[in-house]
């Protein structure tokens, strides 16, 4: 069976771009829809609004290196370690070591800690580790 990307390098190059031009046409329509759909809401509900669950550059960054999402959205809330503690219903202690990533959380905990910061549960996921990949050992 003929891959797709071998199918495509079949064509006539001519057909090839028309493809290729087709299917750009279809994503920008797209993007085009849903930044309609943002600015409407903007429109409708204000700019601050709309934007409040945005991540900055900084924060995002932070999550890609490794930091707890609790944390990051804690910290984007504005909300104290106690504060949190209290809203969630989740010890103090509790919440620190799942900010430190020395217990995972039960899914209650993080059910009850993502409700408290009106973001949703996979928010909350820890991002995945990168495997290394172990080096090749030579044969001999």
């Amino acid at each position: 069976m003929k891959t797709l990307a071998r199918k495509m390098r079949e064509l006539p190059a001519i057909r090839r771009h028309r493809i290729a031009a087709r299917a750009r046409r279809i994503v920008d329509a797209r993007d085009r829809a849903v930044i309609a759909r943002q600015r409407a809401l903007e429109a409708r509900i204000g700019k601050e609004v709309a934007r409040a669950d945005y991540l900055d550059d900084a924060l995002v960054n932070r999550l890609l290196d490794g930091e707890s999402p609790v944390r990051i959205w804690r910290e984007h809330r504005g909300l104290t370690l106690k504060r949190l503690s209290e809203e969630a219903g989740v010890p103090q202690g509790h919440l620190s070591e799942i900010e430190t990533g020395k217990k995972p959380g039960s899914l209650d905990a993080m059910a009850r800690i993502a409700r408290a910061l009106a973001v949703p549960l996979d928010d909350l996921a820890p991002a995945p580790q990168r495997r290394r990949r172990k080096p090749a050992r030579k044969r001999r």
